[in-house]
């Protein structure tokens, strides 16, 4: 585990950003492990903030992965 210290907005910004990217990325492999890394990302900073983890669920993302998955 690596500890980033960034500030949260920036952190906030890297996720929208990897949004956008996953919105025209072509790879349905790259796209799920994309995902999967990005909901690590928020995961961990919902910890730092002591949000439940099932408040940070990313539906957008989640039905994205089904998608391209099944």
């Amino acid at each position: 585990m690596i500890t980033l210290n960034i500030p949260e907005q920036t952190a906030r910004n890297i996720l929208e950003y990897i949004n956008e990217y996953l919105d025209t990325a072509c790879s349905k492999d790259f796209v799920v492990k994309a995902i999967e890394d990005k909901m690590r990302i928020k995961r961990a900073i919902g910890r730092a903030e002591g949000i439940p983890r099932s408040m940070l669920v990313d539906f957008r993302l989640q039905d994205l992965k089904e998608k391209l998955a099944g």
